[in-house]
Order: C-alpha cells, then structure tokens, then sequence
C-alpha cells in the first residue's frame, strides 16, 4: 500500500494521465473495430487487451492514492479521496478494467455477443482524458491551435465511431476486405 499521496500537478501523475488517455484513444480505435469485424483476441489483439487491462488496473490505485484540488486547496486524507473517487470515476474505471475478451468463447455464443458490447465501457475513460487535455494548456500551446488540435481530434474520433455504427449496421461482407469496408464507410461518414 502506498504511504505518500501523490499531488495532481505532479509530473508523475501528468505523465501517467497521459500514457492513460493514449491507451485510452487506443481502445477507442481498436474496440468497435473488434466488435464490429467479429475478431477474436489472440496474438496481438490478447496482449494489447492484457496490457490496457493491466494499465487501468494500475490506474484505479494511483486514483485511490491521487489527491484533489478544491478552490485551490489540496485534499490529501485518503478516506476523502476514496469516498470522492466512489462517488463516481470508479465506476467507469473498474468497468473499464474487466477483461471482456476472457470470456470468449463458442458455449455461450449470445453471452459472447452481448459482452462484447462492453468492451465499448473502455472508452468512458476518454471523458478522463479531458482533464488530462486541460493540464497541457500549461505547456505554453497557443489556446487557437490547442481548440483546433481538440476539434480535429473529437472529429476524427466521432468518425470513427460513426464508420464502425456504418458498418454494424449494413452487416460485414464477406467478399470485401475489412479495410476497404471500413474506408468506404469513413468516405460516407465524412461526406
């Protein structure tokens, strides 16, 4: 258990938020493309899934070891940071965390499915990412160019995801490659 408590401005915590928020644009890219496309967890798709799992399990306990600001005032009691981390973050968080892709498998094919869906908690994390997104204004970034940073990101993002619906919707075809499905749908999704 770890004695100290760590500050939120700490360049410990700011690099962890940050190594966070890619792993969490990560899964953004890579869960409904899993889901939609129906691919199993094996080789690099099964490490990439342990190393995110391990990730954000780390995450929870530098959460519950992670102080908090209020009106400038730093809050450093562990039972106030664990009662205010309860109240809502874990949830996400430990949500998060469960590895989905261990329950494949073919005996329980609609459980399958249905769980596959939840991989898709993962990306609530993002919503943490906004804060992580806050504490780089203090890296002297033009406020112009980090909105515009911002909005080509969220852009790019809800494309994604609306490709990923796209194809979801209209079914995989079996005679078209997984990559020109998914270019056809980003076409009609930006279009």
């Amino acid at each position: 258990m770890m004695k100290r408590v760590i500050h939120p401005d700490e360049r410990f915590k700011i690099i962890w938020d940050l190594i966070i928020f890619f792993a969490t644009v990560a899964v953004t890219i890579q869960a409904p493309l899993v889901i939609v496309f129906n691919l199993v967890s094996r080789g690099f798709l099964l490490a990439f899934d342990l190393i995110v799992s391990l990730l954000f399990t780390v995450d929870i306990f530098i959460n519950f070891n992670t102080g908090y600001i209020v009106k400038r005032e730093f809050f450093s009691d562990k039972k106030d940071i664990a009662r205010r981390y309860f109240k809502f973050w874990f949830w996400p968080d430990i949500l998060a965390t469960i590895p989905f892709y261990a329950f494949a498998g073919t005996q329980f094919l609609l459980l399958n499915r249905m769980l596959r869906f939840f991989r898709l908690s993962r990306l609530l994390k993002l919503f943490t990412g906004a804060r992580t997104i806050k504490k780089a204004k203090d890296l002297n970034i033009n406020p112009s160019i980090m909105r515009l940073i911002l909005l080509v990101f969220w852009v790019l993002i809800a494309a994604h995801l609306i490709s990923c619906g796209w194809i979801f919707i209209a079914g995989v075809q079996d005679d078209v490659s997984y990559f020109d499905q998914y270019i056809k749908a980003l076409y009609w999704t930006v279009t």
